[in-house]
């Protein structure tokens, strides 16, 4: 018997799933509009801002770095357990279409150039993981589409990318305005978005975002076909480069971290730490170095050392092959 107090949270959150594993039964696509609702009513802790007219921006931020950077240009997801499924369902040779990345999310997915992506699921945990990021994404692109749709700001930004003129320092604090957002916020979504930012806030304002989903497959021999694919692979390349009886010996499987095995065991961010502070504060990714800041004032150790590691990967991307090399060496 479950002796748990009722929760009307975990209740809302209940029915946001039920909401969207019922469509996905459904053989017609999933627009993401039909989601908003109980997404919003969820309350999720990432996306506070969901149900409200202001752009909830660090939830913008937070998808964005998850989803793959081609997103603006997608209309249809379409999901997958592997390319045998893809290809049953009119979709062959998806893996040799675009490879579709993001910052700060290893998942496989594909982009065909023009609207289409492909992403491959592994479990229906990855299926909770982005149905929730692709209605947080379009909720906030349409906030922002609402603010910057047929105005003047509009017309400068196109004028800006189309190179005929360049946005001064007090156009750019406009078009925050325009938007809403803090300058601390326009910071963040300039470094999710890099060089990409000006044409993506000119999408956003000529378009509404209006995604669709589609699963195609969901069964669980389906999943299990997926696993043993993955699996397979790892046992083969283990027992031929280790000469090792893999699928005899006792494993513990990480899931998705495993980065986290080498940051627990080295500390290897701690040792470079005053590099790491300096790199914040010329470079200041999403204003990590006023976080930073504050965290070391306080004295605050697990969430400094979780903001370095958290640095650490835009600190190597903005690196060099000696740096790469150097952290290497470290966790050996």
């Amino acid at each position: 018997m479950d002796r748990a107090i009722p929760s009307r949270g975990n209740e809302e959150i209940e029915l946001y799933i039920r909401t969207y594993y019922s469509l996905l039964r459904s053989s017609s696509d999933i627009r993401v509009r039909s989601l908003e609702e109980t997404h919003c009513t969820m309350g999720s802790s990432l996306h506070l801002g969901a149900d409200i007219p202001t752009p909830d921006i660090s939830a913008f931020v937070y998808t964005v770095m998850r989803l793959p950077q081609c997103l603006p240009q997608v209309r249809l997801v379409l999901m997958g357990q592997s390319e045998e499924v893809f290809d049953r369902r009119g979709y062959p040779d998806v893996e040799k279409w675009e490879p579709a990345t993001a910052h700060s999310r290893r998942r496989k997915m594909f982009f065909d150039g023009r609207s289409t992506l492909a992403a491959f699921i592994a479990s229906v945990s990855d299926i909770d993981d982005l149905i929730p990021m692709l209605t947080a994404y379009q909720i906030e692109w349409n906030k922002l589409h609402d603010r910057l749709a047929e105005t003047p700001t509009l017309e400068r930004i196109e004028a800006h990318v189309a190179g005929r003129k360049s946005l001064a320092p007090e156009e750019v604090g406009e078009v925050a305005n325009r938007m809403n957002v803090s300058a601390d916020d326009m910071a963040k979504l300039q470094g999710a978005w890099g060089t990409a930012l000006w044409p993506n806030v000119l999408q956003v304002g000529r378009e509404r975002k209006d995604m669709s989903l589609r699963l195609l497959a969901g069964s669980l021999t389906d999943y299990r076909r997926a696993t043993d694919g993955w699996w397979q692979t790892i046992r083969t390349e283990i027992d031929r480069s280790l000469h090792s009886h893999l699928f005899y010996r006792p494993c513990y499987i990480v899931s998705s971290n495993t980065h986290s095995l080498a940051n627990l065991v080295t500390g290897y961010v701690l040792s470079i730490e005053q590099e790491l502070a300096a790199f914040l504060e010329e470079v200041n990714p999403e204003n990590l170095w006023r976080h930073y800041k504050r965290l070391k004032a306080n004295d605050v150790a697990g969430e400094l050392e979780n903001l370095l590691y958290y640095a650490l990967s835009r600190y190597l991307r903005h690196g060099d092959a000696e740096m790469q090399e150097a952290r290497v060496a470290a966790m050996r």
